[in-house]
């Protein structure tokens, strides 16, 4: 029930709040569930929606979807390495 919930409010801040908002609520995401495969959906879901090319990042037009999966990966690395996660 409290995945369902972390759900709902992640995917109506995508559209509702700045994307630093949804991005805090991701990693709380991460850290608190064990396979938050969400994230993954959330940074295609900012990329289709807000997302244009950027010149900085080479073109690239899915970089909120490669910085998901690079949180996803990061954040599972962390948590089998620390002590006081379950």
């Amino acid at each position: 029930m409290m995945r369902i919930a972390l759900d709902l409010i992640l995917f109506l801040s995508l559209f509702a709040t700045p994307w630093w908002v949804s991005l805090i609520i991701a990693l709380a995401g991460i850290f608190f569930f064990t396979h938050f495969y969400e994230i993954v959906v959330a940074g295609f879901i900012m990329d289709i929606v807000y997302g244009t090319p950027n010149a900085s990042f080479f073109g690239i037009h899915f970089l909120s979807s490669i910085v998901a999966i690079l949180l996803l990966v990061i954040g599972a690395f962390i948590k089998k390495r620390m002590i006081f996660y379950p």
